[in-house]
Formats: structure tokens, C-alpha cells, sequence
């Protein structure tokens, strides 16, 4: 009688853990994001902040805004490598799919 008293309680705590789990999967979610962020960035931050430039060593703070300076530099830098070859691609393409609209 008392296995099956403590296999009803472990159920229902299961099913209240899930629900609460239900209600707050938005923040989970958030943090299972900033989780993987810091398992991914973190040789990287760490390296960085061993480099030396003259006697200067960056906190991890300095060197987390230099890659993140460098991911928003590469981010905007993507555009201006498309050649003007494929840029002529694209644009003939648009023209081609206006020629062929319903309207």
C-alpha cells in the first residue's frame, strides 16, 4: 500500500512540475538559449582575454564587446562581398518573376 501511495504522489508532483514548466517555457526557453551561448562563447571569451596587446590584457567584459563587434562588423560586411555579377542575377531574376505575375 505504501508503493502505490508514493508512486500517486511522484505522478502528481510529475504532472504539477510539467504544468509549471508549461506556464513559464517562454523564459525556458530564454534560458536554455543564454545556456548555450555561454557553453559556445565561453573558450572563445577566454582566449581573447588571455591575448595581450603591449600590457593590456581585456576583461572578459571587453573581450564579450570586441566579439560581439566583430559579429555585428561581419554581419554588415556580407552585403558589400556580393559581386556586382550576382547582384545582376538577382535583379534579372525579380524582373523575371514580375513578367510572370497573375495580375
Amino acid at each position: 500500500m505504501n508503493t502505490a501511495r508514493k508512486t500517486i504522489v511522484f505522478g502528481f508532483s510529475i504532472a504539477v512540475l510539467l504544468a509549471a514548466a508549461y506556464v513559464v517555457r517562454h523564459a525556458l526557453v530564454l534560458i536554455y538559449i543564454n545556456c548555450i551561448f555561454a557553453v559556445v562563447l565561453s573558450p572563445e571569451i577566454s582566449g581573447l582575454s588571455n591575448c595581450s596587446l603591449g600590457s593590456w590584457h581585456p576583461s572578459r567584459g571587453s573581450a564579450l564587446a570586441i566579439l560581439g563587434f566583430l559579429a555585428v562588423a561581419r554581419s554588415f560586411r556580407f552585403p558589400f562581398l556580393l559581386s556586382p555579377r550576382s547582384l545582376r542575377k538577382f535583379s534579372n531574376s525579380s524582373s523575371n518573376f514580375q513578367n510572370c505575375s497573375p495580375v
